[in-house]
């Protein structure tokens, strides 16, 4: 079982203020006390769990450690470093510790001192009568703090790799900053990518995300390019795989999204007639059969002939 940091107080009462209620959480205890006890008082691996309709349960689990604490269960999945983590936070609650994982009590940040503006976890304060380059001022520093947190997620995510292991370290990470599984990846796979001597703070963390793929003195010619002639990050990346020989994004050849107004009796009509499929997709259908003045012929699996692309494509250039 992936091990978790204890963020919460060492009884069912305490849980209102997350996000299920103590009966749900018992609700799920009784369950799993349930399927431990039909495998000789042992709790199965979570891959068992998720094949036989418990992952829900297991994840109110994970989420709720303190509440499961008496569960019994096997060991194999994880090294036993982390289990004695786990077992340690787990006699911290019972011992009445609180809450192992402390919330943060930054209340500003300070590093950012901008005249006119007073930085709050849930609100901005700006100052009455600031003119117009102070205000910018406090944009620049708005912009700065979103761009650089992401570095920051990134450095302390691979700060935890090194000190904690990954699976402990993204379990961690997950409940003390919310972010999703995907996104702290993501941070992390940046931020080692690009030491931060190698990080161009005239451009954003996604101008560097960008040309993460490509070679090292690929990726930094074509930032320092980004930087001197102020590329957006997608057009870097067409940058970048130039610089590489390979083929550039064609943004010419995606599909186009259109607004278009109907009445609601022709809307009705159409969806009718689209029997089941989109409204949008269906119309769309009717405009390529109008171009190529043919019916769409289309394979088994339901992909476009290569024929009727061909004319499709005829019809445009004409």
């Amino acid at each position: 079982m992936a091990t978790q940091a204890l963020v919460h107080k060492p009884n069912l009462e305490t849980c209102r203020a997350r996000r299920r209620t103590d009966a749900t959480i018992a609700k799920h205890v009784r369950i799993l006390e349930g399927v431990a006890k039909a495998h000789n008082g042992v709790l199965p691996s979570p891959k068992w769990l998720g094949d036989n309709g418990h992952w829900y349960s297991y994840n109110v689990m994970l989420e709720h450690p303190h509440a499961f604490a008496h569960i019994k269960r096997k060991r194999e999945h994880i090294d036993e470093t982390q289990y004695k983590t786990y077992d340690a936070q787990v006699a911290a609650v019972k011992k009445g510790a609180g809450e192992i994982l402390a919330p943060s009590t930054a209340k500003s940040l300070a590093a950012y001192h901008v005249p006119g503006a007073q930085f709050n976890p849930t609100h901005l304060d700006i100052s009455p009568g600031i003119d117009e380059g102070e205000w910018m001022n406090i944009g620049r520093a708005l912009a700065s703090v979103c761009q650089a947190a992401y570095w920051w997620v990134g450095d302390w995510i691979q700060y935890g790799f090194q000190t904690y292991g990954k699976q402990h370290t993204y379990d961690l990470a997950m409940q003390a900053t919310g972010y999703t599984r995907t996104k702290l990846y993501e941070c992390a796979y940046i931020a080692k990518k690009f030491p931060p001597e190698r990080r161009c703070g005239a451009l954003t963390f996604f101008h560097h995300q960008c040309v993460a793929s490509y070679p090292a003195p690929v990726a930094d010619k074509v930032l320092a390019d980004a930087a001197e002639i102020g590329l957006t990050a997608r057009q870097a990346a067409d940058a970048a795989a130039e610089e590489a020989g390979g083929p550039t994004r064609k943004f010419d050849n995606q599909a186009k999204r259109i607004t278009l107004t109907l009445w609601p009796d022709t809307y009705e009509a159409l969806k009718r007639r689209a029997d089941g499929a989109s409204v949008h997709f269906y119309i769309m259908q009717i405009l390529q059969e109008h171009l190529t003045g043919q019916p769409i012929q289309r394979y088994a699996n339901g992909k476009r002939t290569k024929y009727f692309k061909a004319a499709l494509k005829g019809a445009a250039s004409e």
